[in-house]
């Protein structure tokens, strides 16, 4: 901006005054001789300003920021909104808990926002024990008593049947294995004495005629038969009547019922 000395006026731009057509001069100029005193002033206060580019090399510190103030050489100790609800608090000493806060409100002095901060009993307080972090994480299944009761009835009745099922294949493999071989029994007539044998295999039995001459022997029989229980067996020739097999202690003495042979009700075989 420049002053026109003749009328006066300030003028934005342009080398000739609107107001009075005088020629402008600079505006530094011209407020020297409108105001010499402040002007001298302002010359004085500019000139009392150094640059770092005037000041000696021997006059400097040794590192640029040498005479300017440390922000961390004294802490800060400007007060908060409300000085005095600051000074109330009393300082933290080292080894200190975190420390509670009041159960009354709390305004402007901590959170600035005039806000009332419940109680400290009423927080919510999470159990952060072994026991209570399993009682957050893992959801509690609660079954019906009577739910609870067809499970383990069922639980029983599962192994009832697997032991039985054990039981029976144990006790037919261990017959089959007492019937495996020959017995045979000795009987008596008109021409004296001859032998009769039941010759069991893993499914057939070969029942046999053997004598003192050996060009009367023969096969009278052979009969299919399985193990259907730990002391009986089913003849296919003879229906679905099972036959009922038991031994002696010394396993030397097999007693049938009903006969294989005959008609009797029981007949006895050894080995």
């Amino acid at each position: 901006m420049m002053l026109c000395e003749k009328c006066g006026t300030i003028c934005e731009g342009g080398t000739v005054c609107p107001n009075c057509g005088e020629p402008l001069k600079n505006g530094e100029e011209s407020a020297l001789r409108a105001n010499p005193e402040a002007t001298a002033e302002e010359e004085n206060a500019r000139s009392a300003v150094v640059s770092p580019e005037d000041t000696p090399l021997s006059e400097a510190g040794d590192s640029p920021t040498d005479g300017m103030a440390d922000p961390l050489e004294e802490p800060f100790s400007g007060v908060g909104v409300n000085s005095e609800a600051d000074e109330a608090v009393p300082p933290l000493n080292e080894g200190d808990g975190p420390r509670p806060l009041d159960d009354t409100s709390v305004g402007d002095a901590s959170l600035g926002i005039g806000q009332d901060v419940p109680p400290a009993a009423q927080w919510y307080q999470p159990d952060m024990t072994p026991a209570g972090m399993s009682q957050m994480t893992t959801p509690v299944v609660r079954r019906s008593p009577v739910k609870a009761i067809i499970i383990a009835v069922a639980a029983v009745v599962v192994l009832a049947v697997i032991a039985t099922v054990t039981f029976l294949e144990v006790g037919k493999a261990n017959l089959k294995r007492e019937l495996m071989g020959e017995w045979s029994t000795v009987e008596s007539g008109e021409g004296g004495y001859y032998m009769l044998e039941l010759d069991f295999s893993e499914d057939t039995i070969e029942y046999n005629f053997l004598s003192e001459y050996s060009f009367l022997n023969t096969t009278i029989a052979t009969l299919d038969y399985r193990v259907v229980a730990p002391n009986k067996i089913k003849i296919k020739e003879y229906g679905d009547d099972p036959i009922t097999i038991s031994f002696n202690d010394d396993k030397s003495m097999m007693i049938v019922s009903p006969a294989i042979t005959d008609t009797k009700s029981v007949e006895y075989w050894f080995r």
